[in-house]
């Protein structure tokens, strides 16, 4: 639902209904508001150059296999250079299985396919409700992102993408929620399940000490 001053009510077509006088006055009047395209939630969970940190999020829908990349679980890499603060951000779709990444004030970046898609993957043969999406960020800045169908399904990694992938000068690293709202084609949910500084022992024994091997192309925010 959403809200105007005549109370709340179901989005659609009647939404706009025109322009009383005091917004006729504003610059604003007759703009829709609509959400990004692209719209990222920073949450209050980080760590400064030399620490470890971890995140665990749920995401839960009717048909899973259809949000596709509509939800990212990422990274925000802050790194201070020229006394001024710069933002690389790496991001996973654990629908897709894909990762990408962003470069400061560059309408392109990076995308790569360390897993299959859950749409065509043997151990997503039928439409799920759940999948489990996990990030580490090691001490030394490594990234690795991890999957799990369902409560008992098995693990996947995406292997370790290296330190050396991101700014000498980082010196913070945040946990961060981007969804692609044009791409959303089912109502969904996303819950922090855990975070903390390392991965739940059942979850570590799982990962392999693995190196990130997937090809990389271009991708066009």
């Amino acid at each position: 639902t959403s809200s105007t001053r005549g109370g709340a009510h179901h989005g659609g077509t009647e939404d706009y209904v025109g322009l009383d006088q005091g917004d006729q006055q504003r610059p604003e009047a007759g703009r829709r508001l609509v959400p990004p395209r692209l719209a990222g939630v920073p949450l209050s969970l980080g760590s400064l150059r030399g620490e470890a940190m971890s995140i665990g999020v749920r995401l839960t829908s009717q048909r899973v296999s259809r949000v596709g990349e509509a939800f990212l679980l990422g990274a925000e890499f802050v790194a201070v250079e020229g006394g001024m603060g710069v933002f690389t951000g790496v991001y996973f779709a654990p629908v897709s299985g894909r990762v990408f990444v962003s470069f400061p004030g560059a309408p392109e970046g990076l995308v790569s396919q360390p897993m299959p898609s859950l749409e065509v993957s043997s151990a997503a043969a039928t439409d799920l409700e759940e999948v489990e999406a996990f990030m580490l960020v090691s001490a030394s800045g490594c990234v690795s992102f991890g999957r799990r169908c369902g409560a008992d399904g098995p693990v996947e990694w995406s292997g370790e993408l290296p330190h050396e992938f991101f700014s000498a000068y980082v010196e913070e690293r945040y946990a961060s929620l981007t969804f692609q709202i044009d791409q959303l084609d089912e109502v969904a949910q996303v819950s922090v399940a855990w975070f903390g500084s390392e991965l739940p022992a059942d979850l570590a024994r799982t990962m392999p000490p693995s190196t990130f091997e997937a090809i990389w192309g271009t991708h066009e925010w």
